[in-house]
């Protein structure tokens, strides 16, 4: 049997979607009455219990967290890139004319 796994995005963190779990009579069968306070189950272990249990949820949730991300990704350029700094394209040329020398990294920089 093909065994399912959620990606391990902030989104599908156990502190976030351990509260909507907590209430569902279902899936607490699987778990202690009490949690010691600030203790999750294993992230594994809840997941192959949701899985089975619930994979219409699981697939919506990892639906939902997909577009958020997708989102939150077309709203902010990445800013990684030199051209997102504001340096015109002459001086990228300048720049990159001249060979970078580190004085804290010679032999690597070489």
């Amino acid at each position: 049997m093909p065994r399912e796994e959620a990606p391990r995005w902030p989104e599908l963190s156990l502190a976030v979607i351990w509260p909507q779990l907590a209430i569902d009579p279902l899936i607490m069968e699987y778990f202690p009455e009490r949690m010691p306070e600030g203790k999750n189950p294993p992230r594994e272990f809840l997941w192959g219990i949701l899985f089975a249990l619930r994979p219409d949820f699981c697939q919506r949730l990892i639906h939902e967290a997909a577009e958020k991300r997708a989102a939150a990704k077309k709203q902010k350029p990445d800013t990684a890139t030199i051209m997102n700094l504001g340096i015109s394209k002459e001086w990228i040329k300048i720049l990159l004319a001249e060979p970078y020398v580190s004085r804290k990294y010679q032999a690597a920089a070489l």
